[in-house]
This record gives structure tokens, C-alpha cells and sequence, in this order.
């Protein structure tokens, strides 16, 4: 049993794009972090690069154990990534799309937040809120990142990690139980600016 941080990683009009998520492995190591990375593209390009203009490409995942001693790993898809397919039409600028996590056990760490970059402006209803198909297809999205199993049959349950354990949190992580998308925008400027749990 090992805990891991899987960063996806993206490109926005030249500049970086990071989603940290963090997994607990039920299974044995090794672990077939190719397939993972196929599975996370899949339902990247079919839920989310709709949403998203050309300028905004998914790169791959960086994979890290949390332990002392370990290095990242890089996994590429292929040379240039998956680039969003919605039109010209500019992604909303200084906006995030918020996801609550919410743990399985009532202990710190109980809630997380992943900030996604927005999407294209339209998807922004008269409004300014967030509407479906965008919060849907997150949803679906958020759906397959809750467990994910390589061709080894190792499964990866997303958690919520506490980075100040041991200390002050009850648990060193707690299974995401369920998540929340919000329809309403945030922003991720300094530490937390805009909507909160």
C-alpha cells in the first residue's frame, strides 16, 4: 500500500496547467502508470476537451510516490497531447471551475478542492454560472478519476492527502467519497480567492 501524487498536466497558450490529484493504492506494486495515463486521457477527450479551445492541450501525467527517496516520472501522450476541440472562441480567462471532495470519514482531512481551468466563454450561462453540459461532463469526468484500475488489476482510489500528517490532521488521507461540482466560478490568485467549500 502506497500513496501518490498524479499530476495532470496541460498547456494554456504556452504556459503551464497543473491538476494535483492524490490516489492510495490497494494492490501490489508495480504499478502500469502507461495505462493509467491512457485512462485519464480517454476521459479527457471525451468529456472535457469540448469545452476547451485548441490552446489548451493535456499533455500527461507526472507521477510521484510520497516518499521520501522517490523521483517524478513523466507519462507523455504522444508527442503533442490532445488538444481541446471547441472553437476559436477564447477559454474564460482569470476563472476556475471548482470541485469540492468531500472524504469518507467525518476526520482532517474530510474536504479538498481541485481548481480546473475554465472553459470556453459560452459555457458560462446568461447568469455567469457554470451549466450544463460543461458541470455535467465534469461530473463524469470527476466519476472516472474516483478509481482507477491498471491492466494489472491494481486499483488507485483518489484521497484527499493531508500534507501537515502527522500533526494536526486525525488521518494521513481519507478516500474521496463523493465530490461536488460548483456552478459557481472561482479563482485561484495567491492562496484562495473566490469560492471556498
Amino acid at each position: 500500500m502506497a500513496e501518490y501524487q498524479v499530476t495532470l498536466r496541460f498547456r494554456s497558450e504556452n504556459q503551464q496547467v497543473r491538476n494535483v490529484l492524490n490516489y492510495h493504492l490497494v494492490g501490489t506494486e508495480p504499478i502500469d502508470w502507461a495505462d493509467i495515463e491512457t485512462q485519464i486521457s480517454a476521459s479527457w477527450a471525451t468529456n472535457l476537451a469540448k469545452h476547451y479551445t485548441p490552446g489548451l492541450v493535456y499533455l500527461g501525467i507526472t507521477v510521484l510516490r510520497l516518499d521520501p527517496g522517490f523521483v517524478s516520472l513523466d507519462y507523455n501522450h504522444g508527442t503533442s497531447g490532445i488538444a481541446g476541440t471547441a472553437g476559436d472562441e477564447p477559454n474564460a480567462t482569470q476563472l476556475a471551475a471548482l470541485v469540492t471532495l468531500i472524504g469518507e470519514q467525518p476526520l482532517t482531512p474530510a474536504r479538498g478542492r481541485i481548481y480546473f481551468a475554465a472553459p470556453v466563454r459560452d459555457r458560462l450561462g446568461v447568469s455567469a454560472f457554470f451549466e450544463a453540459p460543461f458541470t455535467t461532463d465534469l461530473a463524469a469526468f470527476m466519476d472516472d478519476m474516483l478509481l482507477l484500475t491498471d491492466g494489472n488489476g491494481n486499483q488507485l482510489e483518489l484521497v484527499i492527502y493531508s500534507s501537515v500528517y502527522p500533526g494536526k490532521a486525525a488521518l494521513p488521507f481519507n478516500k474521496v467519497a463523493s465530490y461536488i461540482v460548483r456552478t459557481t466560478p472561482a479563482t485561484q490568485r495567491k492562496r484562495r480567492i473566490g469560492v471556498g467549500f
